[in-house]
């Protein structure tokens, strides 16, 4: 029979009708329902089904090799890709799980795609027995698919009940349901009946099918045998109903659909550029003891998790525990030459508690960060012990201290300032001679300005006794130091200059009583950036005092300000008792007119108009404090400036009166008063002779 006599039953409907010869790129539709017909010698068409099975084959590699899952115990954080978490569970022995997950998720998805990939381009590359073997086998693979999500998310969500495991999804989910999803669409697309739609032997059992479809219906079937002989003359067959001729129309291209695969590789070689750039640097920290650190442990700075441990080996020569962290691309600053790594873990100390997290959650790596401006490095030496609390500050100031004996110095002995921690010992050894025992000792950053090259320091060992004839008394320290040893220090009224890093100091059996009586007013915070210098001034005159004319002269201090010079009144204006035409007034070695008469510029203060090449006004902020504040008192600039606590200061009047106890110098007559907090000038220091007070500027 030929292809214009072929019969086809319509899998939608049920019309049966005669499939006509086609012509040009055409397709048979049926003639009730419009659906698509497959003539017995026209090439299948599931050529969208090999293109949304190839696109997903070709993000399968990086959908199981992304991470995939997060999952934290107790502290204990895991991340792994799909092969990754189902090789571990199998390792420790979870085979239920593992032969689960490793089956369905891993084997099965690829072998149902690589079997539609084959059943979908071309036919004869299979023979019909295994033809039909292979479609009833992506039937049965495509039943059982789901399992592997079904069983772990009923494991998660009675895991998830009891608060104790957090799950958390990864990028590499993502990419797997993308992967998925290409595979249920390439299911839904592909179109069986195209498996049996070429020439050959195929046709001839389209025919007999579809004529067996004609039974019951009242149409003859056709067959190709002769008819039998009959003793009767044949009866003729009635007349069969009409048959309708299937329709045609014309034939679509399908080309576009090859975009898909070349979408998919384009976006797994994307996918996976991102993970490998964004992986992070990988370190190398050695330990002499690991601690049971171990892989998928974190690294955690200020905490947050800043890095994973990859791996951890014993070094060649077996002294050694070298550990693989990869740090996250945000922490890359970590990997500088001077960054301190150790492992954090329990500890009972006589200076405290501390990493009793990891009593019952994991033990972690944590850091102490190099400067920025440190060289890149990746191989580094871990610290068996965390260090001080004292180092972990920048800027401060490493110096020196000799003794003749240890006396309880180790490394974490305190380093105390009228009984505050102010810095501790780093490490105690023998000097170079073995004369003494040399310690260094590390000062935090906000107390370097106490350390002075005048500065003495004691042994502080919490309980000194002192007495003579009439009694007896007893001083005892912080509970510190009655643990363990300490050093104290003190500061005398004239500090000297400041020490720099290295400088070497005594440290004495006992305290002078003088030493304990020191207090000296000392700025501990950062200085601003540029304290405005002042200008020296002499107030020079005649006056008759007694039936004699005498020479008197005062010395003082004046700012150079916009509207002149900012001083002392009693510098600025003549005395009334002055002989005329005998004053003088001499600013920064000039002479300088006392005319036009200055004005008021506060309490006790003036303001003389400038006049001449000399006078070069400094860049100043002024304000008007409401209460006292910490001050900073500064002359010219080349000594040190002396700070001033708000608590020695109490307001009256509109001055602020200093605390006479106060070891000031009253020389500085004129200096400028700045505010510690904000460097802005508030006031100038005032003195008599013999009190010392803060005029405050007008508003």
């Amino acid at each position: 029979m030929s292809a214009s006599n072929l019969l086809r039953s319509c899998h939608c409907c049920g019309l049966v009708q005669t499939l006509p010869s086609q012509t040009g790129p055409q397709v048979i539709v049926c003639h009730r329902c419009r659906s698509r017909l497959e003539s017995g010698n026209s090439p299948g068409d599931n050529s969208l089904t090999a293109a949304l099975a190839l696109a997903a084959l070709l993000i399968y590699i990086p959908a199981i090799s992304m991470p995939f899952l997060r999952i934290e115990r107790l502290g204990h954080v895991t991340e792994n890709t799909l092969v990754g978490g189902t090789i571990s569970m199998l390792l420790r022995g979870e085979w239920f799980v593992g032969l689960i997950v490793l089956t369905f998720s891993v084997i099965v998805p690829p072998t149902k795609l690589a079997a539609l990939l084959v059943l979908s381009t071309r036919a004869t590359w299979l023979q019909h027995h295994h033809r039909a073997v292979t479609y009833r086998l992506v039937e049965q693979l495509g039943r059982w698919g789901m399992l592997d999500v079904l069983f772990v998310a009923v494991v998660i969500s009675f895991v998830k009940l009891g608060g104790i495991i957090e799950f958390g999804a990864l990028p590499g989910v993502i990419v797997f349901g993308s992967f998925v999803l290409l595979s249920l669409v390439a299911s839904c697309v592909f179109n069986p009946h195209c498996l049996w739609s070429v020439s050959g032997p195929s046709s001839v059992v389209g025919n007999q099918t579809s004529q067996s479809n004609l039974m019951g219906t009242g149409v003859p079937p056709v067959t190709n045998q002769p008819p039998a002989t009959v003793p009767h003359p044949p009866t003729p067959p009635p007349d069969p109903p009409s048959i309708p001729v299937a329709d045609l129309r014309p034939r679509r291209r399908s080309g576009w659909v090859w975009l898909l695969p070349s979408i998919a590789g384009v976006v797994a070689i994307v996918i996976s550029i991102q993970v490998w750039s964004g992986r992070g640097r990988l370190i190398h920290i050695s330990f002499a003891e690991g601690y049971s650190i171990k892989p998928n442990d974190v690294l955690r700075y200020h905490g947050i998790v800043a890095g994973s441990v990859e791996k951890v080996v014993l070094s060649d020569d077996l002294r050694s525990i070298d550990v693989h962290v990869r740090l996250s691309p945000e922490a890359d600053q970590l990997a500088r030459q001077g960054t301190r790594f150790w492992i954090v873990r329990p500890k009972l100390d006589l200076t405290g508690i501390g990493g009793l997290e990891t009593v019952v959650g994991a033990k972690y790596l944590t850091a102490l960060p190099a400067p920025p401006e440190s060289p890149v490095e990746t191989r580094f030496v871990g610290l068996e012990d965390q260090p001080l609390e004292d180092v972990r500050e920048a800027g401060g100031l490493e110096i020196v201290l000799h003794a003749t004996e240890a006396f309880g110095l180790r490394a974490g002995t305190p380093v105390l300032y009228r009984q505050l921690r102010v810095g501790g010992v780093i490490s105690v050894g023998l000097a170079s001679d073995g004369s003494a025992v040399e310690a260094r000792a590390y000062i935090r950053s906000e107390f370097r300005h106490l350390i002075r090259d005048n500065t003495r320091f004691w042994n502080a060992n919490g309980v000194r006794l002192t007495g003579g004839l009439t009694g007896f008394s007893m001083h005892v320290g912080s509970i510190e130091t009655l643990l363990h040893a300490g050093v104290a220090f003190a500061v005398p009224p004239k500090p000297g200059e400041l020490a720099k890093v290295g400088h070497r100091f005594t440290v004495h059996d006992k305290p002078e009583e003088e030493w304990l009586t020191w207090k000296p007013a000392l700025h501990l915070g950062s200085l601003p950036q540029k304290l405005p210098a002042t200008r020296p001034v002499v107030l020079q005159w005649s006056e008759t005092s007694f039936l004699r004319t005498r020479e008197r002269r005062k010395n003082g201090w004046v700012l150079p300000v916009a509207d002149g010079w900012l001083g002392p009144a009693d510098l600025l204006t003549a005395p009334a008792n002055a002989h005329a035409g005998t004053t003088m007034l001499v600013i920064d070695g000039q002479n300088t007119p006392l005319e036009p008469a200055p004005r008021s510029g506060g309490d006790g203060l003036a303001i003389l108009p400038a006049s001449g090449s000399g006078h070069a006004p400094a860049t100043i902020t002024r304000r008007r404090p409401e209460s006292p504040e910490d001050l900073l008192l500064n002359i010219d600039g080349t000594r040190e400036p002396q700070f001033l606590s708000a608590s020695r200061l109490t307001p009256q009047a509109g001055v602020w009166l200093v605390d006479p106890s106060l070891p000031l110098d009253l020389s500085w007559h004129g200096a400028v008063a700045v505010a510690a907090k904000d460097g802005a000038v508030v006031g100038l220091l005032l003195t008599d002779g013999k009190s010392l007070r803060v005029a405050l500027l007008n508003e």
